[in-house]
Formats: C-alpha cells, structure tokens, sequence
C-alpha cells in the first residue's frame, strides 16, 4: 500500500465555525473548454472521458462523476484499511469517512489522485459533513471555503485548505455532496506549490461539476 498516491475554491463566505461551505444556489457560472459549467475565478474543468461510480464501473459508489483523460479509478479494497499502519491511515479514513476509490493522474505525469470518501450516514446538510471531514483531517489549517456552482441536483459544500507538515505543506481541496442514504467527499491533495496544478485541478474541477447521485 505504500506505493499508493495520496490523492486525493477559495471564494470566502461568511462563517463562525471551521468550514461553513456555501450551498451551491445564487451564485454565477462560467463554462470552461470542456463544457462543463465552472465558477469564476476556477481554472476549465478537464475534458470528460468517461465516468465513474455506481454499481457497474470500477469503484461501486453511490455517485457518478466524469473523469478525465488517462486518469484510472481503482477500487480501494475494505479488508486493506484495518492493516494500514498509522502514518497511512488518515490518506484512507477521515474520521467516518471511508475511502472507496482512488482516481489516479499517473499516467498523465502527476503523482496526485482523486480520493472518494463514502459516509454511511448522510449529515443533515454538506457544510456540516464537510466541517467533521476537515476536522478528522491531521493538521489541517488555513480553511477557506466557497459555493460549489455545480447544477443544483446535489446539496454540496466546497473547503481547500492546507495539510500537513507547516515546513512542507500540501493543498487539499474536499468537495462534499449528500445523496439520498450517504455522505460523500472528493478530495484532491497536491503539493501547495506544485508545477503540476494546470494538470491536476481541471481533473478535480470536472469532477465536482458532473456530480450527480448513481441510480
């Protein structure tokens, strides 16, 4: 399991707890090369080359989300978790929060990767599953969180802040959604001041705008 990636925004809105994310209602969107609708300031979503989630594709979750070009998904086995040793947990588990899949951009030259964290429960609304997310995340700090701007079809909630060692700091941003019996968080880690962002973020832009519940 070592040789797993870790994989796996800012537009600030009033808060007086950790993350407060923004539903992702009354705000403006712009379409970036792909298509898919993007809010301002965001780079263009990748294009979209196929999907994943549901009970047929590679990681059976319950929702579906495009991919981009020569990113793989792979299933994120469950026996696997509980032998994990501590340094590698908390890139498997936040809290409640499972990982189920794991979207890779090796083949695109980046080491990062689209994690999906599947809750059982469904929080009664995203922001507060968000904050519990960022709150069982080791060393989180500097949160910022923002409006989501996908269709509407989702309750979602947006945060990106930094994780990890202050000397060495990554950027993390976690999308979380509701669906009808879960919680689910998309997150993407990069390093904070990583050559790779035009690489990674249209992957993880994508992602978050083509969310919608698996039948």
């Amino acid at each position: 399991m070592t040789s797993r990636r870790a994989g796996v925004a800012a537009v600030a809105c009033a808060a007086s707890v950790l993350v407060a994310g923004c539903s992702a209602s009354g705000t403006s969107a712009e379409s970036g090369v792909s298509g898919v609708p993007t809010r301002p300031g965001e780079p263009p979503a990748a294009a979209q080359s196929g999907t994943v989630g549901g009970q047929d594709s590679p990681c059976a979750l319950p929702v579906v989300f495009g991919i981009a070009e020569s990113w793989k998904p792979e299933a994120v086995p469950a026996d696997v978790l509980p032998a994990l040793p501590p340094r590698l947990a908390d890139r498997f588990r936040r809290g409640d929060f499972v990982s189920r899949c794991e979207v890779s951009g090796s083949a695109t030259g980046s080491a990062s990767a689209l994690r999906v964290y599947v809750n059982d429960k469904r929080y009664p609304d995203a922001e507060q599953a968000l904050q519990a997310f960022v709150k069982a995340t080791p060393q989180a700090q500097k949160v910022e969180n923002g409006p989501v701007n996908n269709d509407g079809s989702l309750p979602s909630a947006e945060a990106t802040y930094l994780n990890g060692h202050p000397d060495y700091p990554s950027r993390e941003h976690a999308v979380a959604v509701l669906v009808p019996h879960a919680t689910v968080v998309i997150a993407l880690t990069m390093a904070e001041k990583s050559s790779e962002k035009s690489k990674i973020l249209p992957a993880y832009v994508l992602a978050k705008h083509t969310l919608t519940p698996a039948e």
